[in-house]
C-alpha cells in the first residue's frame, strides 16, 4: 500500500514525544465494511473547510534497521523529539542517530526556532558546534512561517497525513486482504478496530512473503484519534539470499501538548547562518 511514502514524510517531521499507552489500544473491533465507511467520513471532515487542526502538538518517532533488504537499504538507527506551538511561535527537535556522528558514528543534533521579545531566534547545537541567528520581529513571523513549512510542520501537510491514513485504512479494507496463496508464498491479514469518539479508528495489518532466496514477515498499525494521525508502527523482519534483515518505526503524536523549553544563548555563538 502507501505505507512507504508515509515513511519518507513522518521523519522529516523531526518531532518527538512519549506516552505511557500506545494509542487505539482501547479500539474495539469492526468489520471491513464498516472501517471503510469511517475511513471515508473521516476524509470528509479533514477536507471541509471548517476542519482545524489544535495549535500544538508533540510527536515521538524511533527508526531502527539492520541488515540489507532486497531495496538494498541498509542498517541505521535514529530516534528524536520535537514540539511545534503556534501560538507561542515555538519549534524545537532533537535527533539523535547515525547519520548526527562524526565519521558516521551516533550523534545528536538539536534545534529551536521561535519568537520571543520581539525577535525570532533560530538556534541549533550539534557536537561542539552551538550557533543561533537574530531576525527583528518586522521579519521574524515570516522567518518562522518559513521555518514550519520547510519542516513539513505546516497545517496542509498535518491534514494531509491524517487523510493519508485514512485512505490507507480505506484502501486495506476496500480489499479485505485476509487470504493465503500457497504456491506464491504469500499471506495476508487485516484487522479494524473504532474507538469510542468521532474520528477514531485504527488498522493493524500482517503479511508475509516466502520463495527459495527471499522471505519476510511485514505487520503495521495506522492509528487516528478525533480525526487526527495519533500513532504508526512498521516493522519488517525477513531473509534475502541468506542474509538476514530487520527495520522497525514508530511514531506518535501528542496533540495539544508542547513544553517551552528554550536555549540559554549565553553559551551559543551569534552566527547569521545558524539554520
Amino acid at each position: 500500500m502507501k505505507n512507504k511514502s508515509i515513511l519518507l514524510v513522518l521523519p522529516a517531521l523531526a518531532l518527538i514525544c512519549s506516552c505511557s499507552s500506545e494509542p487505539g489500544s482501547d479500539y474495539k473491533e469492526i468489520d471491513a465494511t464498516t472501517a471503510k465507511a469511517e475511513a471515508k467520513q473521516i476524509e470528509t471532515n479533514v477536507e471541509s473547510k471548517s476542519f482545524t487542526l489544535p495549535n500544538k502538538v508533540t510527536y515521538t518517532f524511533s527508526s531502527s534497521a539492520s541488515g540489507k533488504d532486497k531495496n538494498g537499504n541498509t542498517g541505521a538507527n535514529l530516534k528524536g523529539s520535537s514540539s511545534l506551538d503556534l501560538e507561542n511561535k515555538y519549534v524545537h527537535f532533537c535527533l539523535e542517530g547515525d547519520a548526527f556522528g562524526e565519521n558516521g558514528g551516533s550523534g545528536k543534533m538539536e534545534g529551536w526556532s521561535y519568537i520571543k521579545d520581539n525577535q525570532f531566534v533560530a538556534a541549533i547545537e550539534s557536537g561542539a558546534t552551538k550557533a543561533y541567528s537574530l531576525v527583528s520581529i518586522e521579519g521574524g513571523e515570516q522567518e518562522f512561517d518559513s521555518f514550519v513549512k520547510k519542516a513539513n510542520l505546516n497545517s496542509d501537510t498535518l491534514i494531509g497525513m491524517a487523510k493519508e491514513f485514512a485512505d490507507e485504512i480505506a484502501d486495506y479494507a476496500s480489499a479485505k486482504l485476509d487470504i493465503t496463496i500457497g504456491t506464491a508464498g504469500i499471506k495476508s491479514e487485516s484487522k479494524f478496530f473504532k474507538g469510542s469518539g468521532d474520528g477514531d479508528l485504527k488498522l493493524e495489518y500482517k503479511q508475509s512473503f516466502e520463495s527459495s532466496s527471499y522471505s519476510y514477515n511485514e505487520e503495521g498499525k495506522f492509528v487516528l484519534g478525533s480525526y487526527l494521525p495519533t500513532y504508526f508502527y512498521y516493522k519488517k523482519t525477513g531473509n534475502f539470499d541468506g542474509a538476514a534483515f530487520q527495520s522497525e518505526s514508530k511514531f506518535q503524536f501528542d496533540w495539544g501538548k508542547c513544553d517551552l523549553n528554550y536555549p540559554n544563548l549565553d553559551s551559543f555563538t551569534l552566527n547569521a547562518s545558524a539554520l
